[in-house]
C-alpha cells in the first residue's frame, strides 16, 4: 500500500450522545475530520441526513499549510450546523470529502480480503 484512500469521519454527534430537543432557537454542530493520501488537500466535505438523497456543504478548517512542494498532510477538520430538530426525520447522519483530484468516498464499502482501504461514506 503506497497511498491512503481519501477517509472522512464523524465525531459529533457521538456514540451513544443523548441530544435534548429544546426551544427553536437552539443548535447542534455536527462535526469531524477528513484526510487523504498523496499529499492531496481535502476540498469539500458534505453532510447528509437523508441517505444522499441532497447533500450539505460542511465549513472546513485547515490548521495547515502546504509544504513547499504544495502537500498537505494533516487532517481538514468540518463542522455544519443544523437545526436538532431535523434529526427526528433522520435514520442516519453520514458524511463524505471530495480531494483537488476530485477523488470521493463511495456510498458502499467494497470488499477486500484483508478488510484494508474501506473509505465508504461514515454514517452514525
Amino acid at each position: 500500500i503506497n497511498d491512503r484512500n481519501i477517509n472522512s469521519a464523524i465525531s459529533a454527534p457521538a456514540h451513544d450522545e443523548v441530544l435534548a430537543l429544546g426551544p427553536a432557537d437552539k443548535t447542534y454542530t455536527i462535526g469531524g475530520y477528513a484526510y487523504n493520501g498523496g499529499g492531496r488537500r481535502i476540498t469539500r466535505v458534505e453532510v447528509t441526513l437523508d441517505n444522499g438523497a441532497s447533500w450539505e456543504l460542511a465549513e472546513m478548517t485547515q490548521p495547515e499549510r502546504p509544504t513547499p512542494y504544495g502537500r498537505y498532510w494533516c487532517w481538514t477538520f468540518w463542522s455544519l450546523t443544523i437545526d436538532p430538530i431535523r434529526f427526528l426525520q433522520c435514520r442516519e447522519v453520514a458524511c463524505r470529502a471530495w480531494d483537488e483530484s476530485t477523488n470521493t468516498q463511495p456510498g458502499n464499502r467494497t470488499w477486500s480480503i484483508l478488510g484494508m482501504m474501506q473509505n465508504s461514506w461514515f454514517r452514525v
